[in-house]
């Protein structure tokens, strides 16, 4: 498989967004681990600290859809096999590997957005694709 994105290190992943969002609803998370994407989150991301999760499926679409205010979006839409997902077609996503019915593997971390542990949301930190 071919590896199109690593968050380790692609110098373009904007863990920023992420960071404010997590500082905001669980701060003791990056009180324990660190800034998502820091060198001290990483150490604890290679001690296997955190729920890592490994999901495959086939790209089924690729190109313009409109979206329910008739806004054109050009994505790449993945079949998972219990769901689809879509990403907006831009960046590593443009790789001329990512061709309709390629397999495609994402490696995920599951974050916990406030200290109650109710809402979780999961990042992509890889994707590699056949």
């Amino acid at each position: 498989m071919k590896k199109i994105f690593d968050a380790r290190i692609d110098d373009k992943f904007n863990w920023l967004g992420v960071n404010d969002e997590l500082s905001q609803q669980n701060p003791s998370y990056i009180e324990k681990y660190g800034l998502l994407g820091s060198r001290t989150w990483w150490k604890f991301y290679d001690r296997g600290e955190f729920d890592i999760r490994v999901s495959r499926g086939v790209v089924s679409f690729i190109g313009e859809i409109k979206d329910e205010f008739n806004e054109i979006w050009d994505i790449v839409e993945i079949d998972l096999g219990d769901k689809k997902i879509e990403y907006d077609r831009q960046g590593f996503w443009m790789d001329g590997a990512v061709i309709v019915g390629a397999s495609i593997e994402f490696q995920t971390v599951k974050i916990i957005w406030n200290w109650l542990g109710e809402n979780c949301a999961y990042i992509d930190l890889s994707i590699s694709i056949e």
